[in-house]
């Protein structure tokens, strides 16, 4: 399914070491965090892009479609976009949860997609459209 990002779906099983290959995550970029969720995996990158890669069922790759990416080549480093979460948005961390990603936002907002919240699997659900959702602080708590 395209959960290692190798642009491939071969199964790699030990011994690993200097023999598994190094996942292009674009020119110039560098990883600060991964995670893997159900399926899939999200870098976040020294820039506050965040990408993601593997089964996308129900959007959790935050492209607008529930395409896998990462099982062929051409679909992972310069050619795998950033996650749009809106005009002007940065990632500062994030969080997966089985098929459900969220991103903490440079202006302090968190925003969700995929099984939990029905977003990120359509082109209008994604950028300025995902809502924040809310949080303790927005709550009163």
């Amino acid at each position: 399914m395209g959960e290692l990002g190798l642009g491939d779906n071969i199964d790699r099983l030990p011994p690993l070491g200097d023999a598994l290959p190094y996942v292009d995550i674009g020119t110039n970029r560098l990883a600060v965090a991964i995670q893997s969720g159900m399926r899939f995996t999200c870098v976040l990158l020294d820039d506050g892009g965040l990408k993601c890669w593997g089964s996308n069922h129900f959007g959790q790759l935050g492209q607008g479609d529930e395409d896998v990416r990462g099982d062929e080549p051409g679909e992972i480093g310069d050619d795998l976009p950033t996650i749009d979460f809106g005009d002007g948005r940065s990632v500062r961390a994030f969080s997966l949860h089985d098929v459900t990603p969220c991103a903490q936002l440079d202006d302090g907002s968190m925003k969700c997609r995929g099984h939990q919240t029905g977003a990120g699997a359509t082109p209008d659900s994604m950028g300025d459209n995902l809502a924040p959702v809310a949080t303790a602080a927005d709550l009163g708590g």
